[in-house]
């Protein structure tokens, strides 16, 4: 059986949800530039770059290297390699969205995008970068545990900011290999 789902795997055939779970960073590197525009009054380009390092910081125990990748213009939406974080007018009902793109077991491209009408204070910034770097690392799906920076509903609720045990956990053993 798991031949069988492996298999499958290298054909891009299962469905989203189990294929999700194999998608890593080839290199264990992620490199990510910063495009301010549209970015909101209120927040500085320096609280981003510092949310950035605090992100880099809290999942550096995955063992996946986050390296910031400077200033750029580039837009997001782009399946180009290039990894962006930047703001989006509208994202309805979500502080961020992150999509990961890969092909096979492969993460090519995590753009994080940051709703510029509701992420309006550094320790909001804090939370929500801190768990879209999770998304971007290959954590796609939320996780049901309250104290985990994966759970959507409780992160921001009970201010997390930091990877709970499972998280890391569950990142770590995608990464060790």
């Amino acid at each position: 059986m798991k031949l069988f789902i492996f298999a499958l795997a290298l054909l891009g055939s299962l469905p989203a949800s189990a294929a999700e779970d194999y998608a890593v960073w080839q290199d264990k590197r992620f490199v990510i530039a910063y495009n301010p525009n549209g970015r909101p009054e209120g927040i500085s380009d320096t609280e981003v770059i510092d949310a950035l390092v605090h992100a880099a910081a809290v999942w550096s125990p995955c063992g996946v290297q986050v390296v910031f990748g400077g200033f750029t213009g580039q837009s997001l939406d782009r399946l180009d390699g290039r990894n962006v974080i930047g703001w989006q007018a509208e994202l309805p009902g979500l502080m961020a969205l992150t999509l990961p793109q890969y092909l096979r077991r492969i993460l090519l491209d995590a753009d994080i995008r940051l709703n510029r009408g509701l992420i309006r204070d550094r320790d909001t910034l804090r939370r929500v970068v801190a768990h879209e770097m999770g998304h971007a690392l290959g954590l796609f799906n939320h996780s049901g545990e309250p104290d985990s920076l994966m759970n959507e509903r409780q992160f921001q609720a009970r201010g997390i900011d930091t990877p709970s045990k499972a998280d890391l956990a569950l990142c770590q053993a995608r990464y060790r290999w």
